[in-house]
């Protein structure tokens, strides 16, 4: 089963709590995305989120903050072994600790559309 059956159905975060939104198996590792909502949507997609779950994430996700400069940031739980699977240069995933930074994959300001 493709992980679309259950993004839709867990809600506008697009993830349930301690499961990854590549795999929807149980993670407690997280990156995070930093960029205009399309970069947002780009990183999902990468993670095999599909493209029409990951604009209704990012148009709905309370989760998502707004930066001084104008940038975007959104946080997703996500398993090694995705973003492994990616075939991306993302940076392994960290566990999640309140307060700690998370890896974060970074739109270069001046690229924004």
């Amino acid at each position: 089963m493709s992980n679309r059956r259950n993004l839709l159905a867990l809600g506008l975060h697009g993830i349930s709590e301690g499961t990854c939104v590549g795999c929807m198996k149980a993670t407690d590792t997280a990156l995070r995305f930093r960029g205009s909502p399309e970069w947002l949507i780009a990183g999902l997609t990468a993670l095999a989120v599909p493209c029409d779950v990951a604009i209704t994430m990012v148009a709905h996700d309370p989760g998502i903050t707004r930066r001084p400069d104008g940038r975007y940031d959104l946080s997703v739980q996500v398993c090694a072994a995705c973003v492994r699977e990616s075939g991306t240069s993302f940076p392994a995933p960290a566990v999640v600790v309140i307060g700690a930074e998370l890896p974060t994959i970074a739109q270069a300001p001046g690229l924004q559309p």
